[in-house]
């Protein structure tokens, strides 16, 4: 795709002087540089000699076994006006980094600042010059193109708005270009992936929706639509174009591309963000609710036969902050968690109630078919069915009045009324239903095709460029070990236990090791389409048998890790700081066990795996666990036990409680005991 723009926008980032460029502080990146390196040496006469040794680079001539250490940087690194901040104290910083033996570091490269003026005008000013300073003290720089908003989400203390024009073809198209919760709350820190090939129009500039309808009566000329994916293409390339020196060998200061694929930056949806209430352990919403995804959904629902499927996810879900036991949907009955409650005097809800924010469906906004119309309330309409028999707490009329009496069925053996899962001591809920499988099966199939299709843009605009393609995803440890995995589930990662199992024995959530009891899945994928819609089978017995549509595959992450292999591109995943034990138990918390899973999947498929932490720690403790965790033994497929090593780790983040030195000794500590590939602690 060809602009008549680009070729001059390109040539002017392109033809920037890195070496004199203007600052904040006055002088240049290079004299800036060797301040930095004068300040960072006389500060710390002592350090130098004992900091220093043989640094890894992520992928050359370091010790065998050893993991390099990248730091992530400020959020407001560069400021929402294009420019390189702080630049005097960050190039000190990143001194000292490198003398502790640090590889590198990570930014974020906002959508919102890079191209904020006009559709693809970009300004790549400022990340040039860190890349120049970057790479004058012998560090690499990974680059996360991130095409989210940023200040969503927990120690989000800067705010990086999508670019206003983006605003603007929202305001176009409102409840189709965002991800919608059920209650009809609209997502604005990602492009809904249900949009993902859909046109955007706009005009050339853009700041509100007031500018945008003054500049519509002054007729001013509007840019061509562009889809989605389009826009993460062309600043792709525009990257690409602007850093050829940073990412070419054999110099190449940028050895990672991080394509951002969601909030966060992470393969995944917006599920639990703190700006729309939720708070930990909530299970977190579906967010299915767009236009486009309820037409998705429809289209799912008729390829497998049932129509009545297609109108809404499941209405007995919960709200974002319920946990699984007071759901219908995620529920694993009673159990330990409802024994512990009752005991404890907490009123143990029904599992068909909506706890803390309950919502009649029947007033809902959001109860509607994908044609914007009110849900009738005919059979057809039941996107969520709720089966046959007495009223339930928060069901609507047309919800008891569903199926027209009929009972949804089950494949024998295992038939069974839905009366009985609303029975206060039923063991699993509707996930592991015929409809429950369907709906998780077309929710997480749509993730991983919007993963394919970023995936694909980033693999036409980097094609031979010497830099690793890496995408996130995120380290869902809460309930965990429960057999739903719900707040996994709602987020899109499709890892449900199998009939029976929780994942606490069947992955190692307490230690142990993976059995491999989880059933391979069935189904057939979406993951070669480039169609919003899955391809799901017509067949209803695909998603009636317990041996089938559980997971991914064996695991939750298979689907991903295939994507990733077929794309050449590296994962990195989050929480390797966690332990188990350092969470309370009623909230079923297992990151060493989802850390030990996400590392087999990925070894399956052949697939590099790098780790962050989630939370900012930096004592002794956290340090130790990151080093048992990324360096952990893991066993294989055929149960023979072998060493895995994340092939980077990335801290989370610079600031100047991790400079203070204290805290700076401990994490100098750690670095050498990463690179000098002593998983556990130092040779």
């Amino acid at each position: 795709r060809q602009n008549p723009t680009r070729g001059s926008l390109v040539a002017r980032a392109q033809l920037a002087r890195r070496d004199d460029m203007s600052v904040a502080s006055g002088g240049s990146a290079s004299s800036l540089t060797e301040r930095a390196r004068a300040a960072s040496s006389s500060s710390r006469p002592d350090d130098d000699a004992t900091l220093r040794f043989n640094r890894v680079d992520g992928g050359g001539d370091g010790r065998k076994g050893a993991i390099p250490v990248y730091v992530m940087l400020p959020l407001d690194t560069v400021s929402r006006d294009g420019r390189l901040q702080r630049v005097d104290a960050l190039s000190a910083q990143l001194a000292r980094l490198a003398s502790a033996g640090v590889a590198g570091v990570m930014v974020d490269v906002w959508w919102g600042i890079v191209e904020r003026a006009r559709p693809m005008e970009y300004d790549w000013d400022a990340y040039l010059q860190l890349a120049s300073i970057v790479g004058s003290l012998g560090l690499k720089l990974h680059a996360v193109l991130s095409f989210h908003a940023c200040g969503a989400n927990r120690d989000d203390d800067y705010h990086v708005p999508l670019p206003s024009w983006v605003t603007d073809a929202v305001n176009r198209d409102p409840d189709g270009l965002l991800f919608m919760d059920r209650a009809g709350t609209r997502s604005d820190e990602y492009i809904s992936l249900f949009a993902d090939d859909s046109p955007m129009p706009m005009l050339a500039s853009s700041s509100s929706s007031d500018a945008l309808l003054s500049a519509e009566a002054a007729n001013e000329p509007l840019v061509p639509p562009r889809t989605p994916i389009d826009c993460y293409r062309d600043m792709m390339i525009s990257f690409r174009d602007a850093f050829r020196e940073y990412i070419s060998p054999p110099n190449a200061v940028v050895d990672e591309i991080l394509v951002g694929a969601g909030p966060c930056g992470e393969l995944r949806y917006p599920a639990y963000a703190m700006s729309r209430g939720w708070e930990f352990p909530g299970v977190g919403e579906f967010q299915c609710y767009d236009r486009r995804a309820l037409e998705s959904l429809a289209a799912a629902a008729n390829a497998v036969g049932r129509p009545e499927w297609g109108g809404a996810g499941p209405h007995d879900a919960g709200s974002y902050n319920s946990h699984p036991d007071d759901t219908g949907f995620f529920a694993d009955g009673r159990g330990e968690q409802g024994e512990t409650r009752e005991r404890r005097g907490e009123r143990i809800p029904s599992h068909y109630s909506h706890s803390r924010s309950s919502t009649n469906l029947a007033s809902s906004p959001i109860s509607r078919s994908p044609s914007g119309n009110p849900l009738s309330r005919s059979p057809s309409s039941q996107g969520s069915p709720g089966g046959s028999g007495s009223p339930r707490p928060g069901d609507g009329e047309w919800m008891r009045r569903s199926f027209d009496g009929r009972r949804m069925s089950y494949d024998a053996p295992h038939r069974r009324s839905l009366d009985s899962l609303a029975a206060a001591d039923t063991p699993v809920g509707r996930w592991d239903s015929d409809y429950g499988r369907f709906f998780l099966t077309w929710y997480s199939d749509e993730l991983v095709s919007h993963g394919e299709r970023v995936l694909t843009a980033a693999r036409e605009a980097f094609d031979g460029v010497g830099a690793r393609l890496a995408i996130k995803c995120a380290g869902i440890h809460w309930w965990y070990r429960t057999r739903a995995h719900a707040a996994e589930l709602t987020t899109g990662y499709y890892n449900a236990s199998a009939h029976g199992d929780a994942h606490g024995d069947a992955h190692g959530g307490d230690g142990g090791a993976l059995r491999g009891r989880m059933v391979r899945n069935g189904s057939r994928s979406t993951l070669g389409s480039s169609s919003s819609s899955s391809s799901l089978s017509n067949d209803s017995a695909e998603f009636g048998s317990r041996g089938r549509g559980i997971g991914f595959g064996g695991s939750g992450y298979d689907k991903i890790m295939a994507l990733c292999k077929r794309s050449g591109a590296n994962v990195t995943f989050t929480c390797a700081e966690m332990a188990d034990k350092e969470h309370t138990p009623f909230h079923k918390c297992g990151p060493e066990g989802l850390l030990r899973q996400v590392v087999n999947a990925a070894e399956r498929h052949g697939v590099e795996i790098s780790a962050e932490n989630a939370l900012f720690r930096c004592d002794g403790d956290a340090f130790r666990q990151t080093e048992k965790n990324c360096g952990a033994n893991v066993v294989g497929d055929a149960g023979t036990s072998r060493a895995a090593r994340m092939h980077s780790f990335t801290f989370l983040r610079l600031c100047d409680t991790l400079m203070e030195e204290g805290n700076f000794a401990e994490f100098a500590k750690f670095v050498r005991n990463m690179s000098a590939g002593a998983a556990g602690g130092s040779e």
